[in-house]
């Protein structure tokens, strides 16, 4: 593992002491996570009383899990406190969602944005939000909307592909003439 601020070097370090090995490992690179994250912006929310009752859960389970077996690790308690900062977005929102939907609209390169919500464990996580840039830079719009634009673009050009030409009867060479 290199660690270090940025721009102190760290990706020429690694080719210089993996040299050929470097091939056969893992690069976990927060540049490349950010370029294929800002291309679809994935924002995934629930409300603070299911995200304590999950976190609760995963702890538990996990403890249980780590004194039954011996190489179990035991779980990630995530204190209450910062559980609810999380959640002191404007109108109860998370944070995470203000600024997913902040960087969506912000950054040309998201040519993506979704928002998946799960409201109640008994509920299925739903897809809220769905917009695309139909090119960089330009506006963020709904995918139904892009997706009616295509179908119509479609239909518009296979209707002109089949209109008779000049001369031609709309029914075929030679009939009704």
């Amino acid at each position: 593992m290199l660690a270090g601020p940025p721009g102190a070097g760290k990706s020429t370090v690694l080719t210089e002491v993996l040299g050929e090995d470097a091939p056969g490992w893992v690069r976990v690179d927060a540049d490349e996570f950010k370029r294929a994250l800002l291309r679809e912006a994935i924002d995934v929310e629930v409300p603070f009383e299911l995200s304590a009752a999950r976190i609760a859960s995963r702890w538990r389970e996990s403890y249980e899990d780590a004194l039954e077996h011996a190489d179990g690790l035991g779980g990630r308690w995530v204190p209450s406190e910062y559980a609810r900062e999380v959640f002191a977005g404007a109108h109860g929102r998370s944070r995470p969602e203000e600024s997913a939907a902040r960087l969506a609209q912000t950054c040309p390169a998201v040519m993506r944005y979704r928002v998946f919500r799960t409201l109640t464990p008994e509920t299925d996580r739903v897809l809220e939000v769905d917009l695309w840039r139909i090119q960089r830079g330009g506006g963020l719009v709904d995918h139904k909307l892009v997706e009616t634009m295509r179908t119509a673009r479609a239909g518009t050009e296979r209707t002109r592909t089949n209109r008779p030409g000049p001369g031609r009867s709309p029914r075929g060479p030679g009939v009704g003439q």
